[in-house]
């Protein structure tokens, strides 16, 4: 079998996997459970409670697999995948059971009779599945995050990880809703983060009731510290930082905070008193994308931090004659400069992030029209559609000379993302098939909304 997974329900563990077997008349996998008697050791003999039955289940091939357990409202729910991984139609498909019931005994469950969670062609999302169940950072929203294709026929090969919101229907079990594409507002809490996750240094990490996470870290030496890494926002910016901590010594306290490494500020923390928690703020200015790095530092009497926690939006912008790195967020990679072809042709693919090498910077230039034009700074050439054309017109270099064809408009469809429309041919620029996979063409293609082969992420990198 596969896909094995432990789960806990009244105080028993157990283990459900994908069991290989002719469950339907053919080669295929079914769910089975078995008790445990600790999380490695199993206890008992496996049931099968889901065989492949329906058509919707049986797609390429006869699979039930990937079982992950939600708990509502007195019910359990086991959530899995359904058909072949290489069809478009696989699915996810859910069991249900009382949570007083013998969760080992197949009759306790009762299997839906037709995928709860789908293609959508329509949102240009297929075979999605394989999935996991999280909340978000402040537990007021609940998270459903799978691997989906964003073409037909992509087969079982790479798969971008995809995430959304679900909500739950009245009588308690989940509603998946359909697989979206393009931007999602960020999922509530996600710029909260724990000061345990962190990373100290000659500083305690130690429980204390009443915060978030049930923890605290104490900057209580001369030399305590706390690094917070990969801290992410949308836009490049000013923003507000929020310390909630803790000032039980009595005296005011202060910290030094630094951000990316610049100079650090003096940040007073007032006497809290104990277990009452306060918040202080100060002004931070962060580059756009995942690459900041917040530094607190003890300076006048102990202090614990329980998280920090940034408030504030700030609107794409582009600061002409800047460079940028253009990121497609569907397959993570660059848009880079390939090498020139034996006739001489210099194309552009889709690269993994090289964060800022030769092949993949691009200096915009804000024309007077208001349009944008991408130079490489290693050539001197622009971006430019070579064959306008095609219905796919393939992007290259060429020397600039302000033709239509090497100017862009910009379109922000919100959340960081924002679509490039070429001026002569009206088309946005696009990765071929909406691939994920490196050395692949970039040109135009009519412009999809939420198709994800044509949002671009930019980082400045001057």
């Amino acid at each position: 079998g596969l896909d094995g997974t432990v789960f806990d329900h009244n105080d028993r563990l157990y283990f459900l996997y994908a069991a290989y077997g002719d469950w339907s008349g053919s080669h295929g996998s079914a769910i089975a459970i078995a008790p445990m008697s600790n999380p490695w050791t199993l206890d008992g003999d496996s049931s099968i409670l889901t065989k492949p039955e329906y058509d919707w289940e049986m797609k390429g091939m006869p699979v039930n697999e990937g079982a992950v357990i939600l708990k509502n409202q007195g019910k359990i729910y086991l959530v899995f995948s359904a058909s072949a991984c290489w069809e478009d139609d696989y699915s996810l498909g859910i069991l249900s059971a009382d949570a007083a019931s013998d969760l080992l005994n197949p009759a306790s469950w009762t299997k839906s009779d037709q995928p709860v969670f789908a293609k959508s062609a329509a949102n240009g999302v297929y075979a999605p599945g394989h999935n996991s169940f999280v909340p978000s950072k402040d537990g007021t929203q609940d998270l459903i995050v799978y691997h989906g294709n964003s073409g037909p026929g992509q087969g079982c090969g790479a798969r971008p990880t995809r995430v959304q919101p679900f909500t739950w229907n009245n009588d308690g079990s989940p509603n998946f809703g359909v697989p979206t594409n393009g931007p999602l507002a960020v999922p509530s809490g996600d710029y909260r983060i724990e000061a345990e996750h962190g990373t100290p240094a000659k500083a305690l990490i130690k429980e204390e009731a009443g915060a978030s996470g049930g923890k605290v870290v104490r900057l209580n030496n001369t030399n305590s510290s706390l690094s917070i890494k990969d801290v992410i926002v949308p836009e490049e910016g000013s923003y507000t930082l929020n310390i909630r901590y803790l000032n039980t010594a009595g005296p005011d306290a202060s910290e030094q905070v630094s951000v990316n490494g610049h100079p650090a500020v003096t940040v007073a923390l007032p006497h809290t008193g104990s277990k009452q928690y306060e918040t202080a703020s100060i002004q931070v200015e962060l580059k756009k994308g995942y690459d900041n790095v917040i530094e607190f530092a003890k300076s006048k009497h102990a202090i614990d931090i329980d998280y920090i926690e940034l408030a504030g939006s700030n609107t794409f912008s582009i600061k002409p004659g800047a460079e940028y790195k253009l990121i497609n967020p569907n397959g993570g990679k660059a848009l880079s400069v390939a090498d020139p072809n034996a006739a001489g042709e210099t194309w552009t693919q889709m690269k993994d992030d090289s964060d800022g090498g030769a092949a993949q910077r691009w200096k915009v230039t804000l024309n007077e029209d208001g349009t944008y034009s991408f130079v490489n700074p290693e050539s001197g050439k622009a971006l430019t559609v070579i064959d306008p054309a095609a219905a796919w017109g393939r992007a290259g270099l060429a020397e600039y000379q302000g033709l239509d064809t090497q100017k862009w408009k910009l379109v922000d469809t919100g959340n960081g993302y924002c679509k490039w429309l070429n001026v002569q041919t009206g088309k946005a620029l696009d990765v071929n098939g909406a691939s994920i996979n490196s050395g692949t063409d970039v040109g135009t293609w009519q412009d999809i909304p939420g198709g994800t082969a044509q949002f671009w992420l930019l980082y400045r990198l001057d």
